[in-house]
C-alpha cells in the first residue's frame, strides 16, 4: 500500500487496530509480536527503551525510537530491534496518553496494544489481524493484514536509494 492508502485503513480502524496497523507498517514487526496467540505476551512499554512516562505525558527521547523485539516474541526466537519513525510515535504518544487519562496507570511491564476483553493481558494476535482486516476492508482494500510489513519494507528501499539508510 502507498502512504495514502495505509492512511485510508488507518481512518477505518478502531483506536487499538489503529496503533497495531502503524506498529506494523512503520517498523516492520510482525503481528505476532504485539500480542502472541494466546494473549500472553507482547509488546510492552519496557520494549520501548527510549520512551518515557513523565505523569499523563509520553515522551521519545530519540526518534526515531527503538522497538524492542524480545526473543520469545520473535519468529527465530533471537531477540532484534528496530525503530519506530516519527510518525509512529505520534500515534503511540496519542494512544497511550488516551489510556492514561481514562485512568489507567502505565509501567514498564504494561502491555502496548490492550486487549478489549480484560481477560488476557495482551491482544492476541487473531484478534489483531481480524481488526485491521476489517479496517481494511472498510476502507476498500482486500489485502491481508501483513502487506503493511511490505509498507515497511518499500519505505526502507526508498530510503536506501535515497542514500538515508545503508542497505545493512
Amino acid at each position: 500500500p502507498s502512504q495514502e492508502d495505509l492512511r485510508k485503513i488507518l481512518m477505518h480502524a478502531s483506536e487499538n487496530y489503529r496503533i497495531c496497523a502503524v506498529i506494523m507498517a512503520h517498523s516492520g514487526c510482525r503481528p505476532h509480536v504485539l500480542g502472541n496467540y494466546d494473549g500472553s505476551d507482547g509488546l510492552t512499554i519496557g520494549d520501548f527503551p527510549e520512551m518515557r512516562i513523565d505523569g499523563s505525558k509520553i515522551e521519545f527521547t530519540t526518534v526515531p525510537t527503538m522497538v524492542r523485539v524480545r526473543s520469545g516474541l520473535s519468529k527465530t526466537g533471537r531477540a532484534y530491534f528496530s525503530f519506530l519513525g516519527q510518525e509512529g510515535c505520534d500515534y503511540l504518544k496519542n494512544y497511550l496518553e488516551s489510556r492514561i487519562q481514562e485512568g489507567e496507570t502505565l509501567d514498564s511491564k504494561s502491555d502496548i496494544i490492550h486487549p478489549k476483553s480484560w481477560s488476557k493481558k495482551f491482544i492476541t494476535t487473531s484478534n489483531l489481524s481480524d481488526g485491521i482486516r476489517s479496517a481494511m476492508r472498510s476502507a476498500g482494500f482486500k489485502n491481508r493484514p501483513y502487506v503493511l510489513r511490505s509498507f515497511f519494507a518499500t519505505q526502507m528501499l526508498l530510503a536506501e536509494s535515497k542514500g538515508t539508510i545503508p542497505h545493512a
